[in-house]
């Protein structure tokens, strides 16, 4: 058996602070729990200003600088990976390497003699079928998935591919990105394990006074608030939120609060058309205490995704003890009951959406209700240290398998 700690090798092309969405919080708060259960884990994660090696209290970090450009970034970190990979894997001799997504795509088989996992979050396959990813959308804004970067990347050969039937291992982040790998590559069902995404249930509490004050700060002390957190980005399906919104805004003071790092040209333009614009609040993208407290003033919190691998904002609001409306795609389903933990409603229905949201902002007393179930609910199921210890299983699991192999074939 394998015990104790074991030296593991984490790549990413998100880690902060270049992070874009729940694949980057999924790398840091993983990687942060294994080091906590003992591990030796080092990070391997782009820069844009260092090449130093960075040590934090947590996991040791080691930068690859890559071009600033946008055609450029992900290329420069892969061909730089190989060279960065063998010089520590000569120096600290690994267990096991874990990839977060296609991070790993330039470490050929040749080149890794280590047991080898990786993590699908969703596939690019799946996002590119359920969005426009015509030319004309590639080109407006360069960060979104279905972008012409990602097209080059991930479309025009299929990344996602190369890396799963590469890996010993396949860590699916719900049972609905395991049945889409199954389905779209047929990955063995042996070789796909289930762990959820975690949560730190206590970073989501607030004291009444910084609610006030970030109501305040917005203007919303007399208002309700819906909420959306997330990037803006055609699949989080925000488009119609906002048309849900506008029949909401004919009959309640109410605000719309959009929190997300992404283009807001086009979502600004089109609540110009519904005439909604004044009575919605764009943030950008918030640092984590500002986050906490936009959860905690709102009334609902709403993901109209049309595809979601796992959903991690829904967990954040439920611990924040909101209650949610949500698409009913992807992994939400897993994470969240209708009627429940909230609503669960069909994608590009602003009409549903609209009837949800109601609903809530309407029976107060069963928001609350709810919303403390979620609370509860939340805390007893999902935590980063689960996820840690259920990724360590799965390394130990994987690495007897190995050495059981090779010590039949002496």
């Amino acid at each position: 058996m394998c015990a104790g700690s074991l030296k593991i090798c984490f790549v990413s092309t998100q880690y902060p602070p270049l992070t874009l969405g729940g694949a980057g919080v999924y790398a840091h708060c993983l990687c942060t729990e294994l080091t906590k259960l003992g591990h030796e884990v080092h990070v391997v994660s782009p820069t844009l200003h260092e090449t130093n090696e960075v040590a934090t209290n947590s996991p040791v970090v080691h930068r690859i600088k890559v071009i600033n450009k946008p055609m450029l970034k992900t290329p420069s970190y892969w061909l730089k990976l190989r060279k960065n990979y063998s010089r520590l894997q000569k120096e600290i001799n690994f267990d096991i390497l874990h990839a977060n997504v296609t991070s790993d795509l330039s470490l050929t088989k040749n080149l890794v003699k280590t047991p080898r996992a990786v993590t699908i979050h969703h596939l690019s396959k799946t996002t590119f079928a359920t969005v426009d990813a015509s030319p004309p959308r590639s080109f407006e804004n360069l960060r979104e998935e279905t972008s012409m970067i990602f097209w080059f990347e991930k479309k025009l050969v299929d990344l996602d591919k190369i890396v799963t039937q590469r890996a010993d291992k396949v860590i699916a982040v719900s049972q609905f990105t395991k049945n889409t790998l199954t389905s779209a590559y047929h990955v063995p069902l042996q070789k796909i394990h289930v762990i959820h995404n975690g949560i730190y249930p206590e970073q989501y509490t607030c004291t009444k006074t910084e609610i006030e004050e970030t109501k305040h700060n917005l203007n919303i002390e007399n208002a309700l608030a819906i909420l959306y957190v997330g990037r803006l980005e055609q699949r989080k399906g925000i488009i119609y939120l906002l048309e849900a919104f506008a029949h909401l805004a004919k009959d309640y003071t109410c605000k719309l609060v959009i929190a997300g790092d992404g283009n807001q040209t086009q979502l600004k333009q089109h609540a110009q058309t519904l005439g909604i614009k004044e009575k919605i609040i764009f943030t950008g993208k918030v640092d984590n205490n500002t986050l906490k407290r936009l959860y905690n003033i709102c009334d609902v919190f709403v993901l109209p995704s049309l595809l979601e691998g796992f959903g991690l904002t829904i967990l954040e609001a439920m611990a924040a003890g909101k209650p949610v409306v949500a698409t009913n795609v992807g992994g939400i389903p897993e994470i969240m009951k209708n009627n429940v933990h909230g609503k669960l409603v069909e994608p590009k229905n602003p009409r549903q959406l609209s009837t949800a949201i109601r609903f809530f902002l309407e029976n107060p007393k069963t928001s609350r209700k709810i919303g403390e179930h979620n609370r509860k609910y939340v805390k007893e199921r999902f935590s980063w240290a689960k996820t840690a210890k259920e990724t360590t299983l799965l390394y130990e699991t994987l690495i007897n398998s190995r050495q059981g192999a090779l010590h039949e074939n002496k």
